[in-house]
């Protein structure tokens, strides 16, 4: 932050001090956008879509899948639980 020099007229204590307009978004953006990403993650406007889902076992295929370029959409690996103890 820089001050107006003082003048004969103007005394060192009343410069005013000059605001950059960087400086001035600056501040705003550090305000703003951690609102605007707070109300993203509340409320959610855009959803992921899945592409296809994969058991763990076949992780291998999955990752041709990707590397491919096929996959327009997210690539879920499921781990299914075995309840039989």
């Amino acid at each position: 932050m820089t001050t107006q020099a003082a003048t004969p007229d103007r005394a060192p204590e009343e410069a005013t001090p000059q605001y950059s307009l960087a400086k001035i978004l600056g501040i705003w953006a550090a305000a703003v956008v951690p609102m605007a990403i707070l109300s993203w993650v509340v409320f959610p406007a855009v959803s992921p879509v899945i592409d296809r889902r994969y058991p763990l076992s076949e992780i291998p295929e999955a990752l041709r899948y990707l590397e491919e370029g096929h996959a327009l959409g997210k690539v879920v690996i499921t781990v299914e639980q075995n309840n039989k103890t």
